[in-house]
């Protein structure tokens, strides 16, 4: 199932991991750039998978784009989460205090598009305010614990995989625990329930929420809260999880050599942005500046290579360009 036929976290289709144990959390990572800052001028709410790019490009923008902002606050979570912060459905982080968020950098299409056109949704965006593309994502199968050669093996069905001329399937003698986003947040966690239903290894699933220290137990697979809390998740050295899908974004943002993952590029993420409704002009005015910048960047060419400033941002932090 390729890129393009599933993006939705809000409805899954029947095939989708069903949830057998859950241990509910989630924890919004906020940050300010620059890093000394102890206020924002505005907040801006960014997918876990680009929580680092965020705060490299909002330095970018506040040293020259000639804004009269001081300091930006980036806050990281799944897109689920943060959609349900916007719309009110669940409680913005602490760290924000009275903010709220006035610009949504999202890891799927749909999402940005509810706060687009959606009756209810579209109350939440600027006013004359739409969805743009700012990136496509790469999800990888991930791990520290497990040889490379030894993540999968040639299988049909199964999915294609950059460096293997045939379908491949996870390799369960050596991968006996696995741990993904969840699904109905995370649009990586998707991505990889698209790539595991493609392997015909899909079936039940048990939550784990934030809690990446635990066991995985009782299924093969195991659901975390955001990208992030997976990536923890496969890091941690003592508990049973072997591998897992993320961003290849994160391998890029941490150094990680591709001897430890392998790249899933036919189902990429499309990955949006909406400008949100802070209640506050001056705020509003601000990210509506920071997406104008990156507009300006989507445009200019400083070394004159044929490939856009943002694109090449973009390709130095393992994503494809736009």
């Amino acid at each position: 199932m390729k890129f393009g036929i599933r993006q939705a976290i809000s409805v899954l289709a029947p095939a989708v991991l069903a949830v057998v144990a859950s241990h509910a959390g989630a924890a919004t990572t906020c940050t300010y750039v620059p890093s000394s800052a102890t206020s924002a001028s505005f907040v801006i709410a960014v997918a876990s998978n680009f929580y680092e790019p965020a705060q490299a490009f909002a330095q970018d923008f506040l040293s020259n784009s000639g804004t009269t902002a001081t300091a930006v606050q980036v806050c990281a979570d799944s897109t689920g989460n943060l959609k349900k912060q916007i719309n009110g459905t669940a409680s913005m982080p602490a760290a924000v205090g009275s903010k709220k968020y006035s610009l949504l950098l999202a890891a799927d299409a749909d999402t940005p598009a509810y706060f687009d056109t959606d009756p209810t949704g579209s109350t939440f965006k600027q006013t004359g305010a739409s969805a743009f593309l700012y990136a496509y994502g790469i999800p990888v199968l991930y791990s520290q614990k497990v040889a490379k050669a030894n993540l999968v093996q040639t299988a049909t069905p199964g999915a294609t995989a950059s460096g293997y001329a045939n379908p491949v399937k996870v390799n369960q003698t050596y991968v006996t625990k696995l741990a993904i986003g969840n699904p109905t947040l995370a649009p990586y966690g998707v991505a990889a329930d698209d790539i595991l239903v493609d392997m015909g290894q899909s079936g039940s699933t048990t939550d784990l929420g934030t809690s990446y220290t635990s066991n995985c137990s009782p299924s093969w697979t195991c659901t975390y809260s955001n990208i992030d809390y997976t990536q923890q998740a496969i890091q941690y050295a003592s508990n049973n999880i072997k591998a897992g899908f993320v961003s290849k974004a994160q391998m890029c943002s941490d150094s990680i050599s591709s001897s430890y993952y392998i790249e899933f590029p036919d189902y990429q993420t499309t990955q949006k942005g909406i400008l949100i409704n802070s209640t506050n002009s001056t705020q509003n005015a601000y990210s509506a500046s920071m997406v104008g910048f990156m507009n300006t960047k989507k445009s200019a060419d400083a070394d004159s290579d044929g490939i856009s400033d943002w694109n090449e941002f973009l390709i130095s932090r393992c994503y494809k360009q736009i």
